[in-house]
């Protein structure tokens, strides 16, 4: 019961992951921070027109950088979610599912089941 809880949450990650479109978001800050370094190498730009532009893609960034994290809380936290829900029934400890999360086995498991999942979802 405990590994079935434990493998539905890597595969509720994953799908989370993947809806909320984490990598589109985290392409999106890496985006904005390549450019800020070209206004910031830019030759033709006076200081205070760099100076204004870099504002402008820092507050862009602060925005982005914040969506992500949400997602990436909100992506987090629903698996973690369904786990402490079988805690709270009785069906096993928390203990017990850090125990058994940790166990090399379940980790080598859990990975080839993610990359199993992304493969089918891509």
């Amino acid at each position: 019961m405990l590994y079935l809880v434990l493998a539905a949450g890597t595969v509720v990650f994953i799908v989370c992951f993947k809806l909320l479109d984490i990598l589109a978001q985290v392409r999106a800050v890496v985006t904005l921070a390549r450019q800020a370094h070209g206004i910031m190498r830019s030759a033709g730009l006076t200081h205070e027109a760099k100076e204004a532009a870099i504002q402008k893609a820092a507050i862009r960034m602060a925005g982005c950088g914040g969506a992500l994290l949400g997602r990436m809380a909100l992506c987090l936290l629903i698996p973690t979610a369904t786990v402490w829900l079988g805690t709270q029934s009785g069906a096993y400890t928390l203990a017990d599912a850090l125990a058994a999360a940790s166990d090399w086995t379940f980790v080598i498991a859990a990975s080839l089941g993610m990359t199993a999942v992304l493969m089918v979802l891509r």
